[in-house]
């Protein structure tokens, strides 16, 4: 083969092949963040106001929710207390998710999958948050429990 049919030849050496138009994923994580952060100061997008509503709901049912966390010392209504707001943030959120998951069917249908997988890539991280937590604070727990024990010495 002559050198100039070799130059004309594509390079199909995988290790050789660039995206040059692709950023990094934590730019473009970032890039994402930022733009998203401009629409929402645009004040000729339109926010219906059950979106309002249901994003209010959900600020103030996380708020109480994590008060009643921090405030554990007051007993007597502490259990009922946690359990409404715990009903309160669980209905929030699915009204608030059912309210916005009918925008996918207005997105083309490869935004509309990219979309969906954001969702559950976000509920995995949810419940790897969640058990991750929950696994530290009954190790945290459990190590307290025993520092605090106190055997008294008895002798024979």
């Amino acid at each position: 083969m002559s050198e100039e049919t070799q130059s004309n030849k594509p390079n199909t050496d995988k290790a050789s092949v660039s995206f040059p138009n692709r950023r990094s994923t934590w730019r473009a994580s970032m890039d994402a963040l930022t733009y998203l952060h401009g629409l929402s100061k645009k004040p000729e997008l339109k926010i219906r106001q059950s979106d309002r509503i249901t994003g209010a709901a959900l600020i103030v049912a996380t708020t109480a929710s994590i008060s009643c966390l921090l405030l554990h010392k007051l007993d007597g209504f502490n259990l009922q207390l946690m359990g409404l707001c715990d009903f309160f943030l669980g209905v929030s959120l699915i009204v608030y998710v059912c309210n916005r998951l009918g925008v996918l069917t207005a997105l083309p249908p490869r935004q509309a999958v990219l979309t969906w997988q954001l969702i559950q890539a976000f509920t995995f991280v949810g419940v790897f948050i969640t058990v991750n937590a929950a696994i530290f604070l009954s190790l945290l727990l459990s190590l307290l429990a025993i520092s605090h024990i106190h055997i008294p010495y008895r002798l024979p």
